[in-house]
């Protein structure tokens, strides 16, 4: 199986931008006001390209291996934690 990394790349920096201007468009007298759940699409976002950057490799090459697994789990955001 072949992945276009470029793209991989792209949409993980288009993600975060996305990300960003959403939190730009919250801020509130030097605060970020913002419903967790306005902000979770975009964190899951990124956090999948994150996931598929940390897994990749290249086979043969010690310069490039996965860090999955030295990172271990990337965190989620837990919007439970906010509900009444």
């Amino acid at each position: 199986m072949k992945i276009d990394f470029n793209n991989v790349r792209r949409q993980a920096c288009i993600s975060f931008s996305r990300l960003v201007n959403k939190l730009n468009s919250s801020i509130e007298e030097g605060q970020i006001i913002i419903d967790a759940d306005d902000i979770e699409p975009y964190l899951d976002s990124l956090r999948n390209f994150l996931i598929i950057i940390a897994a990749s490799y290249d086979e043969g090459n010690g310069d490039f291996v996965s860090v999955l697994d030295e990172v271990g789990d990337l965190a989620v955001l837990n919007t439970s934690n906010n509900e009444g």
